[in-house]
């Protein structure tokens, strides 16, 4: 099947995550839970991952028939916290998440069908446990780079090139 860019690039990162075991010698198991776009967890699936594709931005460079595309990613990372580990359990999925994705050299992603493109760490937020919470969240903000051909999704080639998808 043919995806296009954007899902390969969320594909390749959901991937990525699945690798966060304390078996491989990461800090939790929270790549046990990878989820998609998802706005409820229980607490008995924490540590959890919510992978949220956010906006798109394009640069056409009509000349090299192809669009330069940002694509912003959060990582949302949600652990199990209590009066003794506030902060603590944060700090250890926030930097699981950061040697997950950023495992390859020069922060590039690909998959099976090959390179997708790059990408750059934008910004990290921490939720704090509020008062009665038992869960603590870390958003992890990624920008991934890619080219699209103008008017095709799919690959580098413009649509114009491509007789069908």
């Amino acid at each position: 099947m043919n995806l296009p860019l954007s899902e390969r690039a969320l594909r390749a990162i959901e991937c990525r995550l699945r690798k966060i075991r304390q078996a491989d010698e990461f800090q939790t198991d929270a790549g046990r839970q990878v989820f998609r776009a998802r706005r409820s967890l229980d607490q008995l699936e924490l540590p959890a991952i919510v992978v949220w594709s956010q906006a798109e931005d394009f640069r056409n460079e009509p000349s090299a028939n192809k669009a330069l595309t940002d694509l912003r990613v959060d990582v949302e990372g949600y652990v199990p916290s209590d009066d003794e580990t506030t902060g603590e359990a944060m700090e250890l999925i926030k930097a699981d998440i950061k040697r997950a994705i950023f495992s390859e050299p020069n922060a590039r992603l690909s998959d099976e069908a090959g390179d997708i493109g790059s990408m750059q760490m934008e910004s990290t937020i921490s939720t704090a446990r509020l008062d009665g919470g038992q869960a603590e969240i870390v958003r992890v903000a990624i920008r991934v780079s890619y080219a699209e051909g103008i008017g095709n999704p799919y690959g580098k080639e413009p649509a114009h090139v491509r007789s069908r998808f």
